[in-house]
């Protein structure tokens, strides 16, 4: 039996960045990445605790989603590439926060404003 090889996706450093910069700043926060098909970390929180959500279901809560890619043409991350695009893909409707405007810019300035969005602060 062969074993496949495991590979540490390409933006596994950055995901870990953004999972300890948000990790206490709203009841739940999820960061993932993946290679499939192109490099991405996305990012799943909710204002509203796990066991608050009606039925269980994630959607039941004041959730939000991010995700972060590549910039520009590239798909795949390299640790070379000092930017990344950072985009909003969806926010429960009564989730009381300013719009996140898609940013591309380096690594740390994306972080930054995921924060200072979820903490409230986004201008």
């Amino acid at each position: 039996m062969t074993q496949l090889a495991t590979k540490t996706p390409a933006m596994q450093s950055l995901a870990d960045q953004v999972r300890n910069a948000t990790s206490d700043l709203a009841p739940f926060i999820s960061v993932t990445t993946n290679d499939r098909f192109g490099s991405s970390v996305s990012i799943k929180g909710s204002f509203t605790p796990r066991e608050d959500w009606s039925g269980g279901i994630y959607y039941n809560g004041m959730y939000f989603m991010l995700v972060i890619t590549c910039a520009g043409n590239e798909t795949i991350y390299d640790e070379s590439q000092s930017k990344v695009t950072i985009e909003r893909l969806t926010i429960h409707p009564n989730v009381n926060r300013p719009t996140f405007r898609k940013y591309t810019g380096p690594i740390e300035k994306c972080i930054e404003k995921l924060v200072k969005w979820i903490e409230g602060t986004y201008r």
